[in-house]
């Protein structure tokens, strides 16, 4: 079977948390936005070089999240006790225009974690070597033949 070259925003990824779980649904990120999260990771300023993780995973979650699991997400509910469910799904009855705003507010870790899932875990499935020096990949490494090694 060959493989489809196409976008998926169909993905999810959920999250579970005492008493329950959500949902994040997102759509792969585009090679530009690999790139751009990638050049965010680290900034040089003159002689000062700083990493900028939190910011850029939050960023990249931003961008390619695309939606909540309806029912999953609420905020207190005003004038009254109990909560107000909100969707991101402009037909639901819950839907909030500033979702994403909220989601960033108040749960910025989920989009954080879903920025490093998308754009820092890729996965290379069947992936096979010809040879047999693959096989030393897993053979303890000497650290004082190491040090010795890079001190020439």
């Amino acid at each position: 079977m060959p493989l489809i070259l196409e976008s998926n925003s169909d993905n999810k990824l959920e999250f579970e948390y005492e008493g329950g779980s959500a949902v994040l649904y997102w759509a792969d990120p585009t090679t530009k936005q690999r790139i751009d999260y990638s050049n965010r990771l680290i900034k040089r300023q003159g002689r000062k070089i700083t990493n900028d993780l939190a910011a850029t995973r939050l960023a990249g979650g931003l961008a390619i999240c695309t939606g909540m699991r309806e029912g999953d997400f609420a905020i207190p509910a005003k004038n009254k006790a109990g909560f107000e469910l909100i969707s991101s799904d402009p037909k639901s009855k819950n839907y909030r225009k500033d979702w994403k705003e909220l989601l960033q507010q108040y749960q910025s870790d989920y989009l954080m974690l879903l920025g490093a899932h998308a754009f820092e875990n890729t996965s290379i499935g069947g992936l096979t070597f010809d040879d047999d020096e693959t096989d030393s990949l897993a053979e303890p490494v000497d650290s004082e033949e190491v040090a010795a090694d890079l001190g020439k």
